[in-house]
């Protein structure tokens, strides 16, 4: 996953992602690149927990550029 990320957006992705839900509220989640990967960090945890998200759910994000998902 993260290869395919940094392949397909490369130097693109800022250090904060702004993720929106559909009630048009933005997250911001720190973005952590380290040795060629990329995750999302900071605020990731409390986005997961809000949205009731657990081991083995899949989550799909569109991406709108410039770290905007």
């Amino acid at each position: 996953y993260s290869a395919t990320v940094r392949a397909k957006f490369g130097d693109e992705l800022s250090s904060v992602a702004r993720l929106t839900v559909p009630n048009g509220y933005i997250w911001r989640v720190d973005i952590r690149k380290d040795e060629g990967k990329v995750w999302l960090d900071d605020g990731w945890q409390e986005f997961m927990e809000y949205h009731l998200i657990c081991v083995g759910f899949s989550v799909v994000f569109q991406y709108e550029k410039i770290s905007n998902f």
